[in-house]
Parts: structure tokens; sequence; C-alpha cells
């Protein structure tokens, strides 16, 4: 039941609505590099977990983060060379 309930609120997440609220919620300033999201930027920002599912991290609004794309990708191949 734990997992479902992750997965529906992951889902949940993924809407504009949520990435907005992480935004603002940061004043645009994205926690990876901060720097501010713009809305001139090509990619709009994605969902990151701060602690990854691979070492524990949970689908709930207190672990994910709204991330540049770039940045995402950077953190999660340092990710997989950490956990192998």
């Amino acid at each position: 039941v734990t997992q479902l309930i992750g997965y529906y609120e992951l889902q949940s997440l993924n809407t504009t609505t949520q990435i907005n609220n992480f935004i603002t919620k940061t004043k645009g300033n994205l926690p990876l590099c901060n720097k501010k999201f713009l809305s001139t930027d090509v990619n709009p920002p994605e969902t990151d977990h701060i602690i990854p599912k691979a070492l524990g991290g949970k689908d709930t609004y207190k672990n994910l983060q709204a991330v540049h794309r770039e940045c995402h990708i950077l953190k999660t191949s340092q990710e997989k060379a950490q956990t192998g």
C-alpha cells in the first residue's frame, strides 16, 4: 500500500502546478546549481529525488525538488557512479 501511495504522490507531483510550487518555494532558485529558473530556459525544470530511490529515498514531496535538466543528468550520473 505504501508503494502505491508513493506512486500516486509522485504522479501528482509531476504536474506543472507542483513544479511551480517547488520554484515558488525556493523563490526561483533551483537547489542543485543555485541558479534561477528562467522562462527563457530551453527545457522545463524536472523533478529530482533529493535522496535517490536507490539509496532508500521516497516518492514524497519532502524528498523532491525542481532542477534544471542538465543538473539532473549530472546528479544522476554522479549518483550512479557512487552506487555502482
